[in-house]
């Protein structure tokens, strides 16, 4: 079998996607996601003589604001472990850019490539969740902490691999937070259809200590349950005695299993915690810091220069403003609020708050015309990220692709391949005579 630049570039894609939320795998404190990305960029710059950029303007103003948010960066007096981590943060930023304007253009031409991205995304997903409920078996079971003993005592990547909060600890899949991963479930929730499937990410959601991975998807579901029916009922499907008993009898058996393996009572555990965290959020240190943000967020602007505010501290350094006025973490090189909304206001400033939230404002809409599945992703995520910090690299790479196809008119869903998507805009007689001409082609 011939090795040909087609087949390398389609390794490289499936690759840089299987390890995208992998992030416990890094070397020299950058992840292998990055390392492929960087890769993945030469190989294209080799093979295809040329540099592509995103012929959108979203895209393009989220790179401005960062570029923005680090020239204010520089400018203020933050010490320099605070600037160099902004240079270092937006230059990070710039290989992935690259990597979603290759695919985007590989797939135009080939529609093999964005197959390629999926199945690599769908890779990191079930790896995600066999590892949570692994690494779950494993510790309580015989007191193993898989992500330490292998990340950080075998191979050494990082120092802290594992999840542990208040001395307990929780199952956070290959990442050292499992919030990190919330994300991926929303994604997964939706992406997958398959009942077994769907449980276990109801299951996972449930041990890995997150509020915000249980909130996502639950919010996730309900929104799902909602659409169906909203179809049940003007379809008048209800109607239809056979489907009623057939979906009763899902839910109870559904029911039955996770009674039998003890997944409701974790469920309904998990639940009761999240939701009195949020209702009584200043009993909870972790929860109250968090709200507290928000309420912080005006208190800086008031200290801030007018560069500040609409460009940001620079990326990767909301937290020094917090540092400032309480000394938090004061002894960190530098750190970011953990909350999407505060971290970008603060990190980005206003312009860079505006694009980034007029980017996924874009996803949840217009793909809710393209296919309301779209929405049922980014509802979700939207409110994660009210909560916490849910927008990672490869949640960002997702969202990019999302945000391509969903102006093709396209369902990530459905995904057939651009070069057969404009065929249903046709009338019904010319599209097949169409598909006829194109089948014959390909004989």
């Amino acid at each position: 079998m011939s090795i040909t630049p087609k087949k390398i570039t389609y390794f490289l894609v499936v690759a840089m996607m299987a390890f995208s939320s992998l992030v416990v795998i890094q070397f020299s404190g950058r992840t292998l996601f990055l390392f492929l990305q960087i890769i993945l960029v030469f190989w294209m710059v080799a093979y295809r003589k040329k540099v592509y950029l995103c012929s959108a303007a979203l895209p393009n103003l989220i790179i401005i604001s960062l570029i923005g948010a680090l020239a204010s960066a520089f400018i203020s007096d933050m010490p320099f472990s605070y600037k160099k981590a902004a240079a270092f943060m937006t230059a990070y930023e710039i290989p992935l850019y690259l990597s979603f304007c290759f695919v985007n253009n590989e797939s135009e031409r080939n529609d093999k490539v964005m197959k390629c991205f999926l199945k690599g995304f769908k890779i990191t997903v079930l790896a995600q969740l066999i590892w949570v409920p692994m690494q779950y078996l494993a510790y309580h079971a015989a007191g193993i902490d898989l992500n330490d003993l292998f990340f950080h005592r075998l191979f050494h990547f990082m120092e802290n691999a594992s999840f542990i909060r208040n001395w307990v600890y929780y199952p956070s899949g290959f990442t050292w937070h499992s919030a990190v991963i919330a994300p991926l479930f929303v994604f997964a929730f939706v992406m997958y259809k398959n009942p077994a499937i769907r449980l276990l990410i109801i299951a996972d959601a449930a041990i890995c200590g997150s509020s915000t991975a249980l909130v996502g998807v639950i919010c996730c579901a309900c929104i799902l349950v909602s659409f169906s029916l909203f179809d049940y009922v003007r379809t008048k499907q209800f109607l239809d005695s056979k489907k009623l008993v057939l979906t009763a009898a899902v839910i109870l058996i559904a029911l039955g299993a996770a009674y039998a393996m003890g997944l409701l009572d974790s469920l309904t555990d998990s639940i009761m915690y999240t939701v009195s965290r949020l209702t009584e959020g200043s009993s909870d240190a972790s929860t109250s810091t968090h709200l507290g943000y928000y309420s912080d967020y005006f208190k800086i602007i008031k200290n801030s220069s007018w560069m500040q505010i609409i460009f940001g501290y620079g990326y990767g350094c909301s937290g020094y403003p917090i540092s400032e006025m309480y000394g938090l973490y004061a002894d960190h090189a530098n750190w970011a609020v953990e909350c999407d909304v505060v971290n970008i206001l603060i990190s980005r400033g206003l312009f860079g708050f505006t694009m980034y939230y007029s980017f996924l404002a874009y996803i949840l809409i217009a793909g809710f015309r393209v296919d309301r599945r779209y929405a049922a992703i980014m509802i979700p995520i939207i409110i994660e990220g009210f909560g916490y910090n849910i927008q990672w690299e490869y949640v960002y790479m997702l969202e990019l692709v999302f945000f391509s196809l969903i102006r093709s008119k396209i369902s990530v869903f459905e995904y057939e391949g651009r070069e057969y998507q404009w065929q249903r805009l046709l009338p019904p007689q010319l599209s097949k005579l169409v598909g006829k001409i194109q089948s014959q082609q390909v004989r």
